[in-house]
């Protein structure tokens, strides 16, 4: 799912919980055979995006209970205005 702009942090953070009692959203865990953990996030901030934006969104994937958080990005520079 993909959340951009003006996304509250409460309507994502349903969705993150949606998600997460989403019996596909358990997968194995590699590092520990035979137990599984939630599925990875992916943060992509966009431009415009502030170190808040992305603090605050971090913040709350973390009180849903998401544990692996990655970072991507590599869309390569902003349009031109």
């Amino acid at each position: 799912q993909r959340y951009g702009g003006d996304v509250p942090l409460t309507t994502m953070r349903k969705e993150l919980e949606r998600i997460k009692s989403d019996p596909a959203s358990i997968v194995p865990d590699a590092s520990k055979p035979g137990q599984t953990k939630l599925l990875p996030i992916v943060i992509e901030p966009q431009s415009g995006a502030t170190y808040g934006d992305v603090a605050s969104t971090v913040d709350v994937v973390k009180a849903v209970g998401f544990e692996e958080i990655n970072f991507g990005g590599g869309r390569g520079p902003a349009p031109k205005r």
